[in-house]
């Protein structure tokens, strides 16, 4: 099979890194093999420091050469080109991957990562084998539909609540798609699916399952970029803004991966009060939780003696009270009179499994209760015998995690409310939930929804054109009532606009903003869709499905297809394909939803050959094929 073939089977950027290195052993080792995707490597070692977990990187003779299970937990496979990892990973590779996931270990692919890890893939009209195997089933991409190679977008994906490792997930989140893949298992094969393809008929787009002792966890998204951020080293995608990170979802599913806890960064201890001048007043502490948990009652607090490594006092959820709520996060609050002076601790558990256990004033093990065994973590601020009253030690920051925050203070107090140093208030944004941008019919559908709003006036809407320069203004709250915002809400709203002035043939790129009531623009995010070179010939709705003789057939410039999709339940799956006469795929024209009607598509003739090719039209169980004529 000729190497241009495969040159397509990831959606990355192809940089081979060639440095010889050195092998010590960690938790993971991080691929950085020819074809090895360079942002997707740096991001996910980022992830890691955050999160806290060792890595070193490894090269294919470091694969090849060693028995991986004798120095690491898991290895990374990234975005690239899974050409080039199936050409420098040898027999001995393979089996030293195998083996580390076999005895335990874990595997974790992404893009390139997990069509390389699959048994085959389709790509494009190809069936390619590989060997590692992981994966008893095909890999099929790219998804033309949610972007056309090598184009790259944000999408929405539908978790799979049913899954241990999405239990602090939101039902829709939003990905970098960059060319992954579907996965379909073989008969009798069995995988969990973490998540579908919201914009792709829900097909499965992540999945998990075992293999001999250890873990596989495959994506078709890049979740260990983080778009709108800079903290994932990368500047790939930032143009993207993907406000709700990837990287709290991949914080569970590495602990599942590594056999660990499922815990979240999204709980945690964000202030508390122990000690001030005199007999020490208005003890407390207070707590962040998604607002996704429903039952208090499955948190609890435990306070810690750093002494005895004990617990001295526990506290229920359920007891505290639910202060403000702040964009998917929810604080509570509690007076708690004698927590002790340190060294001490405070431990916070979901469902018996500890999610946060800090200390003050020196780091302790905990000798029994739910941190039984575990070492705290030290805050590295403390307050002092001589702090007036009414202070307390705080988070501070911006972020949705916390290990996007700092410690800091003593300060006023703000029990229930987001902290302050007098001058700057703590943040937890995340207001969009998601945005897309979808065609349908003879327009361009967008919708939105919020988690949750602060000072929203309303929305303003921009469109730029793939040959335009810049953005312009097409919707506005000022103008367009649907438009206006909710105000100040904790609750989500879902919002929609439509865009009926588009040019068929040509890629529209969205930028939804919002207003406050001081009138500064928040930039949200942006979305993509591609309309095809169709439109709509008439009102009618035919009474049977057809696909007209193109004409003029043959033809040497431009030819019109026409075809016809009568009355239905309700929108079709669509797929207009052109075939060579060896079956391969020359170009998919359309593979998208569309409603009953008639409609015309201008098929040009740039970059395609003389010769006869094949046009094929299924409309859900309907399927026709015309042959066409092409003379240059």
């Amino acid at each position: 099979m000729k190497k241009s073939l495969f040159i397509y089977i990831v959606g990355c950027i192809f940089i081979l890194i060639q440095n010889s290195i050195a092998i010590n052993g960690a938790t993971f080792a991080i691929y950085v093999g020819p074809g090895a995707w360079v942002d997707g490597v740096v991001a996910f070692e980022n992830f890691l420091d955050w999160k806290g977990i060792s890595h070193e990187r490894v090269t294919p003779t470091d694969v090849n050469t060693y028995v991986l299970k004798d120095y690491y937990q898991a290895i990374f496979m990234p975005g690239g080109d899974a050409y080039y990892y199936k050409l420098y990973i040898d027999a001995n590779g393979i089996q030293h991957i195998r083996d580390l996931v076999a005895s335990g270990g874990g595997y974790f692919g992404t893009c390139a990562g997990a069509y390389f890890a699959s048994d085959s893939i389709r790509w494009e009209g190809g069936k390619y084998d590989y060997p590692l195997d992981l994966f008893q089933g095909f890999s099929n991409g790219a998804i033309d539909s949610i972007a056309p190679w090598a184009d790259y977008t944000m999408t929405p994906i539908h978790m799979n609540s049913n899954v241990a490792i999405n239990q602090f997930s939101p039902g829709t989140m939003t990905s970098l798609y960059y060319g992954g893949q579907t996965f379909v298992p073989y008969p009798g094969v069995s995988v969990d699916t973490l998540f579908t393809w919201a914009a792709y008929y829900d097909s499965v787009g992540g999945i998990a399952f075992t293999y001999g002792s250890g873990r596989v966890i495959l994506t078709g998204t890049h979740p260990e970029i983080d778009e709108d951020t800079d903290r994932d080293g990368t500047t790939f995608a930032d143009s993207l803004n993907d406000v709700e990170t990837d990287w709290n979802w991949l914080w569970t599913a590495m602990d599942w991966l590594l056999q660990k806890p499922l815990t979240t960064p999204q709980i945690w201890v964000n202030e508390f009060h122990y000690d001030d001048i005199g007999t020490d007043q208005n003890e407390m502490i207070e707590v962040v939780i998604p607002t996704l948990i429903n039952n208090p009652a499955d948190i609890t607090i435990t306070l810690y003696d750093g002494a005895t490594g004990s617990a001295y006092a526990s506290y229920n959820l359920s007891t505290f009270t639910a202060g403000n709520q702040q964009n998917g996060l929810q604080l509570y609050y509690r007076a708690i009179s004698g927590i002790q002076d340190g060294p001490d601790g405070i431990a916070i558990d979901y469902q018996g499994t500890v999610q946060q256990f800090i200390s003050y004033e020196g780091a302790f093990t905990a000798t029994d209760g739910p941190a039984s065994g575990q070492t705290s973590r030290d805050i590295g601020i403390s307050e002092s015998g001589n702090d007036t009253e009414g202070l307390s030690l705080q988070m501070m920051g911006n972020g949705t995690a916390w290990p996007d925050f700092t410690w800091n203070g003593p300060y006023a107090q703000t029990p229930g409310q987001v902290n302050s140093d007098g001058n700057t208030d703590q943040a937890l944004p995340v207001t969009l939930r998601t945005f897309s941008a979808r065609f349908q019919g003879n327009k361009v559908e967008l919708t939105w929804e919020t988690a949750a709003e602060l000072n929203n006036l309303g929305f303003i809407v921009e469109r730029r054109a793939d040959s335009e320069p810049s953005f312009t203004t097409f919707g506005s709250y000022l103008t367009h009532p649907s438009l206006q915002g909710a105000g100040s809400s904790t609750e989500g709203h879902q919002y929609a606009f439509r865009d009926s002035s588009i040019v068929p043939g040509t890629t529209y790129t969205y930028r939804l903003s919002s207003v406050d009531y001081s009138g500064q623009i928040h930039r949200l995010q942006t979305a993509s869709v591609h309309v095809p070179p169709f439109s709509t010939t008439s009102n009618s709705i035919p009474k049977q499905f057809f696909l007209a003789p193109n004409y003029p057939n043959p033809f040497n410039a431009t030819t019109v297809i026409t075809f016809g999709i009568p009355a239905s339940n309700g929108p079709l799956p669509v797929q207009l394909i052109l075939w060579d006469t060896r079956g391969k795929r020359v170009k998919r024209m359309l593979d998208q939803y569309m409603s009953p009607g008639t409609y015309t598509y201008s098929l040009s003739a740039d970059q395609l050959g003389s010769g006869v090719y094949y046009l094929t039209l299924t409309a859900g169980s309907y399927s026709a094929t015309r042959k066409i004529v092409l003379l240059k």
